[in-house]
């Protein structure tokens, strides 16, 4: 897998995406902490519950005690006040819960109470935050020319019963799934057709259903166009009014095997103005989209440059506008093509002045490449790994 910026030189694999990560480690919620011992022997009380795992607690002065609200001891009162750590394993002073004793982190404060029973790991309990990532996948009949490169290893990566990505992540991100795909006839109602799942954690039944019926669909000489704007323009306005508990970061991961057309204009793929439009506009609407572009797209066939950037170009644009950077402009003759009937283009593009971004996109050529793509996106989403 390479990862490309504007000038096209190779850089490291990197996150297409600034979304605030909450650092923490896997499987289980931190341990309790603590109440603060009362002053002069004055009654205890109980620390909040965070999860199984408990830290004893600080005593304010004089004979203090307080009981960890999880199975803790009673610790005793002691000089000046302490702040209350979360155990980490027998009197450490970690800011995870990895069960055995509590500790007191700072202070003169008593003895720790006895922690409940902890988990390895803390913090990633339910109550954080859950992304929402929808897996937005191109539908359009060149995916399956030739599918055993395009379409096959990309449902094997996502569906794979045990270690596939939706498998692997479901019950930590709420997955939603949407295929898309136009048809050959001109300003057809239909346009785009979308096949989607709705948004929930533990979707991977639902996903798999509906994608595999994907699969069979396709027949040879069947001709689905890629109207990737007016896709994203629908899914982007649902994923928007998703409400979700707890709540989190919305995404789109959208996979492609390179130019876009509208529903009016299957031929040529001039489309790449309102494909970025779209995405620029999901941006405002508080949602990031990420890039993978699949197969061969350094030498995408039939793109001509009045129709606007193509290839790796276009995903270029397409990573800038899903994080928010300035867009490469394109050739002032997409305003003159099929594509663009009112000639004047509907997103926006870097002034003189601006230099396009260089958000870092994912060009995959096989299901290993594929697999370390879908991993990396869902590591700047995801609270914990």
């Amino acid at each position: 897998m390479t990862v490309r910026s504007l000038s096209s030189k190779p850089l490291r694999l990197l996150i297409l995406g600034s979304i605030g990560v909450w650092g923490c480690s896997t499987d289980h919620a931190p341990g309790n902490a603590g109440g603060a011992g009362a002053e002069a022997g004055g009654a205890s009380t109980a620390g909040t519950d965070y999860g199984s795992g408990a830290a004893g607690a600080t005593g304010n002065a004089g004979s203090g005690a307080t009981t960890g609200s999880d199975g803790g001891e009673v610790g005793v009162g002691g000089g000046g006040a302490g702040s209350v750590g979360m155990g980490d394993g027998g009197n450490g002073a970690a800011s995870m819960g990895d069960g055995g004793n509590g500790a007191v982190s700072t202070g003169d404060a008593g003895n720790a109470g006895n922690g409940g029973a902890g988990g390895d790991q803390g913090g990633c309990g339910a109550a954080g935050p859950v992304p929402s990532v929808l897996l937005m996948i191109d539908n359009s009949s060149s995916m399956f020319n030739p599918r055993e490169s395009l379409w096959d290893p990309l449902f094997s990566v996502l569906m794979k019963p045990t270690d596939g990505i939706v498998a692997k992540f479901q019950s930590q991100v709420r997955f939603g799934f949407t295929s898309y795909r136009g048809t050959d006839l001109a300003h057809d109602p239909t346009c785009p057709v979308l096949f989607e799942v709705d948004y929930r954690l533990d979707n991977f039944e639902a996903i798999n259903a509906r994608y595999s019926a994907q699969n069979a669909a396709y027949s040879e000489g069947v001709k689905w166009g890629t109207p990737t704007g007016p896709a994203i323009a629908k899914v982007a306005q649902k994923l928007a009014a998703t409400a979700s508990d707890p709540p989190g970061p919305k995404n789109i991961v959208l996979v492609t095997d390179g130019g876009a057309n509208t529903c009016a204009t299957i031929d040529p793929q001039c489309g790449s103005d309102e494909a970025i439009n779209a995405v620029q506009d999901a941006k405002l609407l508080g949602i990031t989209t990420f890039v993978i572009g699949i197969g061969d797209l350094t030498n995408h066939p039939g793109c001509e440059n009045v129709w606007g950037r193509c290839g790796v170009d276009f995903m270029q644009d397409m990573a800038n506008a899903g994080m928010g950077l300035p867009v490469h402009a394109p050739p002032e003759a997409l305003k003159y093509q099929a594509c663009t009937p009112t000639n004047t283009l509907a997103a926006s593009y870097a002034t003189d002045p601006e230099v396009p971004g260089t958000a870092p996109y994912y060009a995959a050529a096989n299901a290993t490449e594929l697999d370390a793509a879908f991993r990396q996106v869902l590591s700047s989403v995801l609270t914990c790994q």
